[in-house]
């Protein structure tokens, strides 16, 4: 209700008066700051941060036109752009009068991702471009400073360099026939040895199997192919030492044991040279105490005794003088000199002006480019991965400044990178076996000619002093080559030694120019700190932070010194550095001095995750000062701000950050540190909306949706890794939440940025994609399996309920993102069919009970958050999914899939009282957990340490690993309230959402407008809300506040703020529209009462107006009535006015003046009824409203001079007929006396209130007041909750403020349960147990009652026992119970109750045991043994199958396929009941729920629940009561599965007679 403006006459003085004349009114209140606005000049606004392509001043753009965005800045509240001028130049001289482009004034509101709509680009052009703005008042800014965008080579053709690179180094004819010949002990599983190996894919492996007890040859060629095996001698001891030989000569290859030849055999394959090594496969180990290898000339190739620091071979663990071969490095092969090469060109330039110089380059590796002693730009591990069978990208740098007339040296560093070198556990050589540089330096001079330097056959190499490089394992460095090298890269260098390049014959038509952010150094930690070390001479360093990149250090020793550098996440319990975590990557860096004196280095081509490096090869440890983290990542924008009261959440968002910045490298990787950094799709599935609040993502994700485009199958499935890696690993194509990647990110991207060309890149993928995932339902449901809701903690998700659940996501992203575009049809299309799957959800896995099947956490996630609920069941299944919760004591189960929409479903349920204690729970399982672990990023495993401190899979346990990082989005979008209202923030959402146990919360946003901030603060009564909004953009603000007046912006009410507009009170929260600008939102709750009040005289000025009259005298009641009502409103508007202005004693006066009005209309009111001047309902009418205008001015009151009134009554336990003290208070927290204290109390019908003791009359300040009453509860009064309620008031300047009070006054019960007890503790199925129950008499008298016991489903129920327990005792009451026939064993919750509230129940608890076989079975069925099934004609569905679980033979009906069966005959006693009973196999904690069927009768729905970790068994029995089935003495026994949650899953079935 608005309250509009009245000037109603005031009456005549001459006119009659009847009633009681009010007070005179309060002089008039200055207005507040707010109602007046100087009116002052603005500046114009500015135009800056100018961007093309989304990237600032850009180098190398291809041919599109690029897409231009600005931002504007002004100083006045509101400004949003009218219109825009953008011009297009060669160079800044001709932008005044542009050579390109200008495109005259747009008038358009549009800022951001503007597309150029100049001439088409032309290759290799540097182009200048400026903008302006007008704001929405015409106001013009000037011209921004200029920026630039420059294209690459937009062809093929273009390209006149070749790929060029170092020979490949091969092995000599000695590795063609020889023998390998090593000691090995300890094989468990398996030793395998490589020989002939052309690479790690090209090679024989002959297995010592401990498992098969034999020698079991393989042909590795691509994938294995297995030989006859050959037995060992029987009793062959594997775990002792034995000398294996393995001789090669030509196709002859030879095995001895011992000096016994074990097997010979002839094989061709491989005849050619190769290298030797061993492996093992996980959980297989073996350990090698020396080898030899011998070539047949008689030259010795290898000769190794694994002394400490031994490094001949790549992999595996030298200790002790052996080398393990395991899990850690289970591809040990020798260790091959491979050195990176470098390449140089020298040349001459004219000796004239220098206009600029640019290089394009790539390269089929990792390179680094130097010109003329200087390093070249700034990248890292360029270009970066791709399918480089599909694409490269290539770079462009600004070279002018390095160039020189006359002499120039060009040259580079080629290592293996992703190219050739290991990607995740699959080997090296992965897109090819030799790496290449292509480079084309342009010069072009001021005169307009220019010059080419191309790489080609005239370049030269020679290997560098990197001597190894991988990404995984780490880099070795020899200072000793660098001194022997020189300057290298300088003209005028003699290449002594030097060799020709080789060129190579690859393709340039995949080269394409970069479009994401490099990868670059980032930061740098300069905090290390030096811990200690459990073992001599390894000296250990902390960085404070677990990172990416590598560590730069400062090393003293001897020259030829190796330095060995380790590096780990965390460290062992014993202190010493974790690495069993990184599998078999080595991340093992190796540094050998070049002098006497300190050096500092830091490696090029690889990159590690960790937090603690270790340091050994030096007799004295570093000082930590010598350490440096080096920070290398993709270099997006970090885009976001957060600070709260919190240090755990602020802790937890630092995480988060850390986290994307540490797998943000090149692809969106699954963890930085182990053997694998690939691409998957589902982790940023789930980690992309958070991304995009931390970091400027949209063109990193541009490029790696590329990658996922390259990777599409013709079905149109997508795989589980992009790019994948091509012959060896995919991730698995077909896998829900992993798949739809493909649609969310480009939503997602969209929503963010609101740049829609990233739909038009990808729409014919994500069209595929989703009908792909159409055909792969039926009738709308999907359940194809895959990795499903990963590492969730023993709550899985049905493949169906998942897989469906993203297909209706998908659908729907889909359908939103064509309307986006303007494909209305296919909108409509898809929108229909997200419809279509939403019912046929809800008709497959939403019970009535609001149950969603799986009962998991992440099964109710995906039903919010997709919207899947029907309206009418929603709250049912919030229910549920809250139960999830509960039963967890509020702890997350949630595994990837369902992490990001956690607490996003439970706000969106209303519940983010539980989101915020989620958030920050510090016991296990919970983001909280990890970080008083120590985490400082986002771990793996909601457990990578366990509470034990004990380290989770070695095999699968990263510490950098973002998915879970995902509860980010839920921080930024509900704790601090800051989202896009439309994409890409043209309109922005500004909702906090305060919650228990964070009082403050700060938060920037970049977008591309400006920066977004909310800022708010907890005080009495509310928040205050700070917002900033950048200009050309608007907000919608919602501040939790009780009503729309109480709300301040500046100090002054909201409603009168410049560029403040209210929109509607919304689920206790006021809404505004406002513009650009600083704002600050408050509650004032005494301005919010009396802006009630306000409204309410509104209301009553309604009222009167609408009074009928009659005569003369009611014409002059209704004059005198509108009199009375405008005094009322001056009064409050004065009130509202003070208190606007911070005057407490001119709003306490209005205030309490207009409750003297109030009184004096409700007695005038009175009066005229009495008189019969108004009628009986206009007279309540009126009264109703002014009790209303009352209690709301009261309010205000209590509010303003700080009265506080307070009923409690006092004890803890009240039974019927006693009397409660009742303490009725007003506390006075303000400055002044409250005089004339008056109370009252009322209660139910029936019972009694009377006041005692002294009642005092006023109350100081700071001082309290009490009044008594004692208030009796009539015998047989219900056990529960009664209200009493009454008033506290207290009188001022003629009017009296009345504050209501209300206490609740629990009845208890005289008889409660202490405890409950079952003996005896174990019984069988029809037994008898004695239920004792420890009864509680609280009153003073005996007292008398009735027990039952009860079972979970409400079984066990025999006559209640009558008992009675003499006051204030205790007495033991015993129930004789006789466990029930259908039953489950285990242990069965039996309950006493003498009443129905809580402390009327206890529970005693009673095992349950079923003997299997059971004595006396007709019959029995071992189902799942093909014999069994076989003689009892078994038959069943066609998805129906077995295997073995928990140790037993089962079979399955398949979760997957909904309403599966499977059934058999079954011998009973004839014409009698019989007992059916059954073992059930579980993998994990499951509910099953399903039919048992017999002869077509359904005899037991039966619904179990098992909670324990890992595989298991339960046994259950069911009386089947139906003589007439079992005439014939055989029946036919069904077990149907219901599709509702888990299938059923038995191992055995019994009958046995009824006893």
């Amino acid at each position: 209700m608005v309250v509009r403006p009245r000037a109603l006459a005031l009456m005549a003085a001459g006119a009659v008066l009847i009633g009681i004349q009010a007070p005179a009114t309060l002089p008039a209140v200055a207005a507040g700051p707010a109602a007046v606005s100087a009116v002052t000049a603005a500046d114009p606004p500015t135009v800056g941060t100018l961007r093309a392509n989304s990237t600032e001043n850009p180098l190398g753009i291809g041919a599109a036109a690029p897409r231009l965005s600005w931002q504007i800045t002004a100083d006045r509240r509101g400004v949003t752009q009218s219109a825009y001028q953008v011009r297009v130049a060669t160079s800044a001289s001709r932008l005044s009068d542009p050579d390109v482009w200008d495109s005259g004034k747009v008038e358009s509101r549009r800022s951001v991702e503007v597309p150029y709509a100049g001439p088409a680009l032309t290759s290799r052009t540097g182009y200048v471009w400026s903008v302006r703005a007008w704001d929405d008042e015409g106001t013009a800014s000037a011209w921004s400073d200029p920026a630039t965008f420059e294209t690459g080579l937009l062809s093929a053709s273009e390209w006149e360099a070749s790929w060029v690179g170092a020979p490949r180094p091969e092995l000599g004819p000695a590795w063609k026939d020889y023998a390998v010949e090593f000691t090995a002990s300890k094989i468990s599983g398996a030793l395998g040895v490589y020989f002939r190996g052309r690479d790690t894919e090209h090679a024989y492996m002959w297995q010592i199997s401990q498992a098969e007890k034999s020698l079991r040859p393989h042909v590795k060629d691509g994938a294995y192919r297995t030989l006859p095996a050959k037995a060992f001698p029987a009793g062959f001891d594997f775990a002792a030492e034995h000398r294996y030989r393995i001789e090669v000569d030509g196709t002859t290859i030879r095995t001895s044991v011992d000096g016994t030849v074990l097997d010979e055999r002839t094989d061709s394959t491989f005849t050619g040279a190769g290298s030797m090594g061993f492996r093992t496969s996980n959980p297989e180990t073996g350990r090698v105490h020396d080898v030899v290898v011998t070539s047949k000339d008689g030259s010795t190739l290898v000769d190794t005794t694994f002394d400490t620091g031994d490094r001949t071979f790549a992999a595996g663990t030298v200790a002790n003088g052996s080398l393990t071969v395991d899990s850690a490095g289970p591809e040990a092969w020798l260790r091959r000199d491979d050195p990176v090469p470098l390449l140089r060109k020298e040349f001459d330039l004219a000796d004239k002006e220098v206009a600029r110089a640019r290089v394009y380059a790539s390269a089929r590796g990792v390179y680094r480019l130097h010109l003329n002693g200087e390093r070249v730009g700034d990248h890292e591990l360029a270009p970066g991965w791709t399918a480089y069978d599909k694409r490269i990208d290539y770079q462009t740098y600004d070279v002018t400044d390095l160039v020189r007339s006359g002499g120039n040296a060009l040259g580079a560093e080629l290592s293996r990178g992703w190219y050739t070198g290991k990607i995740a556990m699959f080997g090296p050589n992965t897109y090819g076996t030799d790496t290449s540089l292509i480079a084309q330096l342009q010069v072009d001079y001021a005169d307009g000619t220019s010059a080419t330097v191309s790489t080609d056959g005239s370049w030269s190499t020679t290997d560098g002093p990197v001597r190894e490089a991988d990404l995984l394992d780490g880099e070795s460095y020899d200072q000793r080559r660098a001194d022997e090298l020189g300057a290298w890269d300088e003209p005028s260098y003699e290449a002594d030694g030097w060799s020709d390049v080789v060129t190579r014959d690859e393709t340039v038509s995949t080269l394409e120019p970069q479009t994401a952010p490099p990868v670059r150094v980032t930061q740098e930690l300069t905090d290390a700190r030096r811990i200690d070390s459990p073992t001599d001479g390894v000296y250990l360093y902390d960085l404070g932070q677990n990172m990416v990149g590598h560590v730069r250090v400062t090393l003293d020793g001897d020259e030829g010194d190796t330095v060995k550098i380790r590096h780990g996440e965390v460290l062992n319990p014993d202190g010493t550095l974790y690495t069993a975590n990184l599998r078999s990557a080595k991340a093992t860096d190796y540094y050998t001095l070049g002098s006497d004196g300190p050096e500092t280095w830091e490696p090029a081509f690889t990159f590690h995750g960790f937090r603690y490096v270790e340091i050994s090869g030096v007799d004295e440890a570093p000082d930590a000062d010598d350490l440096v983290g080096v920070v290398v990542g993709t270099d997006g924008e970090l885009t976001s701000e957060l600070d709260t009261s919190s240090a755990l959440v602020n802790q937890l968002h630092r995480n988060i950050v850390w986290g994307m910045r540490g797998n943000f490298l090149s692809i969106p990787t699954d963890t930085p540190a182990r053997d694998e950094r690939m691409g998957w799709t589902g982790d940023i599935n789930v980690f992309a909306r958070t991304a995009v609040y931390d970091m400027d993502a949209q063109t990193f994700l541009d490029k790696w949706l590329q990658d996922l485009r390259d990777t599409q199958r013709a079905n149109g499935s997508l795989p589980g890794v992009a790019p994948i890696v091509p012959g060896r690993f995919d991730g698995g194509y077909e896998s829900a939440g992993w798949m739809d990647a493909g649609v969310h990110v480009p939503w997602t991207l969209w929503q963010a940025y609101g740049d829609t060309q990233v739909i038009r890149d990808n729409y014919t993928m994500m069209k595929r994609y989703v009908d792909f995932l159409d055909a792969d339902s039926t009738n709308h449901i999907r359940s194809a399996g895959g990795y499903l809701d990963w590492l969730n903690l023993d709550d899985a998700t049905p493949a169906d309920v998942l897989d469906t659940a993203f297909v209706a996501k998908s659908t729907r992203e889909f359908a939103q993102m064509a309307e986006a575009v303007g494909n209305d049809a296919d909108a409509a299309a898809y929108e229909a069919r997200y419809e279509a799957i939403r019912a046929a959800y809800q008709d497959a896995f939403i019970g009535a009970d609001g149950t969603v099947k799986g009962d998991s956490q992440t099964s109710y996630i995906l039903t919010l958050m997709n919207d899947l609920a029907p309206a009418g069941a929603r709250d049912k299944v919030v229910d549920q999914f809250v139960e999830t919760l509960e039963r967890r004591d509020y702890h997350l189960s949630t595994g990837f899939l369902g992490v990001d929409g956690l607490l996003p479903a439970l706000t969106k349920a209303g519940r983010t009282d539980i989101a915020y204690r989620l958030l920050q729970n510090e016991d296990y399982p919970s983001w909280g957990y990890e970080i008083g672990k120590g985490a400082t990023t986002i771990w793996e495993r909601w457990n990578s340490i366990n509470p034990d401190g004990s380290f989770n899979d070695v095999g699968m346990n990263s510490f950098n690993h973002y998915a879970y990082g995902a509860v980010g989005e839920w921080m930024y979008r509900t704790m601090a309230g800051v989202s896009a209202l439309e994409p890409g923030y043209a309109k922005i959402l500004v909702a906090p959402e305060p919650g228990d146990g964070i009082d403050h919360a700060t938060y920037a946003l970049g977008t591309r407008y400006g920066t977004v901030r909310s800022a708010w603060k907890k005080i009495a009564g509310g928040v205050d809300l700070e917002v900033s909004v950048p200009a050309n953009a608007t907000a919608q603000v919602r501040v939790p506040a009780p009503n729309r007046w109480a709300v301040t912006e500046g100090g002054a009410p909201a409603e009168s703020a410049e560029g403040v507009r209210f929109v509607e009170m919304s689920d206790g929260h006021a809404v505004y529209e406002i513009g650009s600008g600083d704002y600050r939102f408050g509650i004032d709750r005494a301005l919010g009462e009396l802006g009630e009040a306000a409204a309410g005289v509104d209301a009553l000025a309604g009222q009167v107006d609408a009074l009928a009259t009659r005569g003369l005298i009611s014409t002059l009641l209704k004059r005198h009535l509108q009199g009375e009502v405008a005094t009322l409103d001056r009064q409050v508007e004065q009130a509202r006015a003070a208190q606007a202005a911070g005057d407490r004693d001119g709003a306490t006066a209005g205030t309490h003046r207009a409750l003297a009005t109030v009184s004096a209309l409700e007695l005038w009111v009175d009066l005229q009824r009495v008189l019969r001047l108004v009628d009986k309902p206009t007279a309540e009418a009126l009264k109703a409203t002014l009790a209303r205008i009352d209690a709301d001015l009261s309010a205000a009151s209590g509010i303003i001079v700080g009265a506080v009134a307070k009923a409690e009554p006092q004890g803890t336990i009240h039974l019927a007929g006693d009397t409660v003290r009742v303490a009725v208070t007003l506390e006075n927290t303000g400055s002044k006396v409250l005089p004339n204290v008056a109370s009252t109390l009322t209660s139910a019908a029936g019972w009694t209130v009377k006041p005692v003791g002294e009642r005092p009359g006023s109350v100081g300040a700071g001082r309290t007041v009490t009044h008594l009453y004692d208030v009796t509860v009539p015998e047989g009064t219900p056990v529960g909750t009664s209200t009493l309620s009454g008033t506290v008031s207290y009188r001022q300047s003629w009017g009296r403020a009345t504050l209501p009070v209300a206490a609740d006054l629990v009845v208890s019960p005289t008889l409660t349960i202490d405890s409950a007890s079952v003996a005896p503790t174990s019984a069988t199925a029809g037994d008898q147990v004695t239920v004792t129950a420890v009864v509680r008499n609280h009153s003073t008298r005996t007292a008398s009652g009735e027990l039952t016991v009860a079972g979970p489903d409400g079984t066990l129920s025999p006559a209640p026992v009558a008992y009675s327990v003499p006051a204030g005792a205790t007495r033991e009451v015993p129930v004789t119970v006789v466990v029930p026939t259908t039953v489950t064993a285990g242990a069965l919750a039996l309950t006493a109750s003498t009443g129905d509230v809580e402390s009327q129940r206890a529970t005693a608890s009673l095992d349950v045991t079923l003997a299997t076989p059971p004595e006396g079975a007709v019959d029995h069925v071992d189902v799942g043994l093909a014999s069994s099934e076989q003689a009892h004609r078994l038959t069943a569905s066609p998805s129906s199958g077995t295997n073995v679980e928990a140790g037993l033979t089962r079979r399955y009906t398949h979760s997957s396929y909904p309403g599966g069966w499977f059934e058999m005959d079954l011998a009973v006693p004839a014409g009698e009941a019989f007992v059916l009973r059954a073992v059930e196999t579980y993998d994990g904690p499951r509910r099953k729920t399903y039919d048992i069927v017999v002869d077509g009768v359904v005899v037991h729905s039966h619904d179990a629940r098992r909670t324990e970790s890992g595989a298991g068994k339960q046994v259950y029995q069911v009386l089947v009561d139906r003589p007439d089935l079992t005439a014939d003495g055989t029946v036919r026994v069904r077990f149907q599965d219901t599709g509702a949650d888990y299938d059923p899953s038995i191992a055995d079935v019994w009958s046995v007679p009824v006893s």
